[in-house]
């Protein structure tokens, strides 16, 4: 399945610099042998979107695996489908 909007994000993405900081750290995946390559990130971040993008209608949806989040957020009522891809190495927040 081909998305330009996803596309377009891998294509912006730096999976080059998160795959240098998987390094430093020595973050390593258990589907990987060592730290995951610029391609193995790749995929895994395609498969994340994918799943967003594909998800019944709702104001918000995020997935993620691995360090990565994936988020689809729609207008309630509206048909277009806002995406986002991060990296996340560290996060706290207050909720209840």
């Amino acid at each position: 399945m081909r998305i330009e909007e996803i596309e377009n994000i891998l294509d912006e993405f730096d999976f080059s610099y998160v795959n240098k900081a998987m390094a430093l750290l020595e973050w390593e995946w258990c589907s990987s042998a060592g730290v995951p390559t610029v391609g193995e990130l790749r995929r895994v971040a395609r498969s994340l979107l994918e799943e967003a993008y594909n998800q019944p209608p709702a104001p918000f949806y995020m997935v993620g695996t691995g360090g990565f989040e994936a988020i689809r957020t729609m207008e309630t009522g509206g048909l277009n489908k806002y995406l986002s891809l991060k990296f996340v190495l560290s996060e706290w927040n207050n909720y209840d």
